[in-house]
């Protein structure tokens, strides 16, 4: 069982405001997009209004709009049968993800990072589409300035079928005199069709780098 392979999408994204009809499209013409880097805010660009609503909380920069990235990417043929998801770490506010025209995934918060699997989705050996609509229409501000798109990184995770679950991995402890009584939680994910005999490891070092613990 390998840990995942992390591939950070920064660079190759196009951007465009607007509604964009049909811009989840393979075929989309996107010549009018803009390349952007991530993270990207497009809300910081925009001119202020003195008259925004609620625009106390962002700068009266105006937010209230729709936005379009789309991210041409190839799929490797050793990605047949793993497990491949989009990570992305946040994104205001609102927003659909789809892959090669079909929506895969979405969220309607724009704190916290979100996985996405597009096994489904994936064209193998050759070239995909990804399209994320982010919508800020339904949301008037926050306590601060929040920004609106892909503000935070976006990144592909490339697991074998058995895998640690990302964000599984907690460690509690309690100090007793000289002595640490700890516990420790892993889940782990098998989205193979059958069992797996998988075993999974533990091990602590000291600050030396010593191992003083192990578990299976």
């Amino acid at each position: 069982m390998h840990f995942q392979d992390q591939i950070q999408l920064r660079d190759g994204w196009l951007f465009a405001r607007g509604s964009c009809e049909g811009a989840e499209r393979v075929d989309y013409d996107d010549h009018g997009f803009i390349p952007v880097t991530l993270p990207h805010d497009w809300q910081i660009s925009e001119k202020r209004d003195p008259d925004m609503e609620m625009g106390w909380s962002q700068g009266y920069y105006p937010r209230n709009e729709t936005g379009w990235y789309r991210l041409r990417f190839d799929a490797p043929m050793n990605w047949r049968g793993r497990c491949v998801s989009l990570k992305l770490d946040g994104c205001q506010r609102f927003y659909d993800i789809y892959l090669n025209g079909v929506r895969v995934g979405g969220h309607r918060y724009g704190y916290v990072p979100t996985l996405t699997a597009l096994d489904s989705q994936l064209r193998y050996g050759q070239g995909n589409i990804l399209a994320i609509q982010v919508n800020r229409e339904k949301n008037l501000g926050d306590r601060w300035y929040s920004g609106a798109g892909l503000c935070r990184m976006a990144s592909l995770l490339v697991d074998e079928k058995v895998h640690i679950a990302p964000w599984s991995v907690f460690v509690k402890y309690e100090l007793d005199g000289d002595a640490v009584h700890g516990q420790i939680e892993v889940g782990c994910v098998n989205a193979a069709e059958t069992e797996s005999g998988s075993c999974l490891s533990l091990s602590l070092k000291d600050a030396a780098g010593e191992q003083v613990w192990q578990a299976k």
